[in-house]
């Protein structure tokens, strides 16, 4: 295992293979570290296992746009929220903008309490729309897919 203390966002480091795990970050911080570290191409021997603490819908399109594939995906209880942890590399499925019902671990009961949380969210941005809807309606706004 390597530790590096630098600030991953603007110091280069020299991955090339291996796992990287980025847990408790904000959305952009993982994404614009992503794309610090491999600003070309995803790199054959490199995983990551990635855990924001929310906006996961931003991360998973930040993911897609940059070519990652989803390998698994998981939901998992946190000081009272469902989070969900992402393993990504060069191979697997396409990213989708909300959760792949393929690979998502139900059997565990969250993926209720996470879409409960979910709707309970988006729910307070003062649309009448279908909470889904809603959301799909403003990420196609914000970022154009």
């Amino acid at each position: 295992m390597r530790v590096w203390c630098l600030d991953a966002e603007r110091e280069t480091l020299s991955i090339s293979r291996g796992t990287v795990v980025m847990a408790g970050l904000g959305t952009g911080t993982i994404v614009r570290i992503i794309e610090n570290l491999f600003p070309e191409n995803v790199p054959a021997e490199v995983r990551l296992v990635l855990a924001s603490t929310f906006s996961g819908e931003r991360l998973r399109l930040g993911l897609l746009r940059l070519g990652w594939r989803l390998q698994h995906e998981e939901l998992y209880p946190e000081n009272g929220h469902v989070r969900q942890i992402l393993a990504c590399g060069t191979e697997g499925e396409i990213i989708h903008p909300f959760w792949n019902r393929s690979s998502i671990s139900a059997e565990n009961g969250l993926l209720d309490e996470f879409l409960k949380e979910r709707r309970q969210y988006f729910s307070v941005c003062q649309s009448l729309m279908p909470d889904l809807l809603y959301l799909k309606k403003s990420l196609i706004a914000k970022f154009g897919i």
